[in-house]
């Protein structure tokens, strides 16, 4: 019978699943322990729960039909991990809205002084609001900065969470 075992690595304590062919539970447990892997009491009792089904070949010697996988349970965090990737997906978004932002007036004015010898407004004035509209564009690439950073930290504290549950 093949059982899926649960365990523990022993140098970085990360759990760790493996499958192992043997009679018994008792047995399966003893191979993976040999192998390296530490059990806890409460590996054991997961373990215990649930041997690993194996596909056999059908009569008339065909393969039998793929087992269809198991759709991964939701974790508890997944709504956090959702949230950080629309969170990166928006900043990536405004930071391009950003970029373009910061470019089309400085491309405007070289376009006004490019047709005209004379603007219609002294250069000063002409490059002065070319600035701050460019200015806003660079708060959109602060604020793209911004959400891509919390998105991080979102996935940080996911990963922390996680570990924290799993000792």
């Amino acid at each position: 019978m093949r059982w899926n075992i649960r365990g523990r690595d022993p140098k970085t304590g990360d759990v760790v699943r493996t499958s192992i062919e043997a009679p018994t539970l008792a047995e399966a447990e003893q191979i993976a322990q040999y192998n390296g892997m530490v059990l806890i009491e409460e590996d054991r009792a997961e373990n215990a729960r649930r041997p690993a089904t194996l596909s056999y070949p059908s009569a008339g010697g065909l393969p039998a039909a793929p087992a269809v996988p198991e759709a991964a349970p939701e974790g508890k965090y997944d709504a956090i991990e959702r949230a950080a990737r629309g969170l990166t997906v928006v900043s990536v978004v405004v930071g391009v809205v950003g970029l373009i932002w910061v470019a089309w007036p400085l491309v405007r004015v070289g376009i006004v002084y490019a047709r005209d010898a004379a603007p219609p407004v002294p250069a000063w004035q002409l490059v002065l609001a070319a600035l701050v509209e460019s200015l806003s564009g660079f708060f959109a690439l602060l604020a793209a900065a911004a959400a891509r950073v919390l998105a991080g930290i979102a996935l940080m504290v996911r990963d922390l969470a996680e570990r924290r549950q799993d000792k």
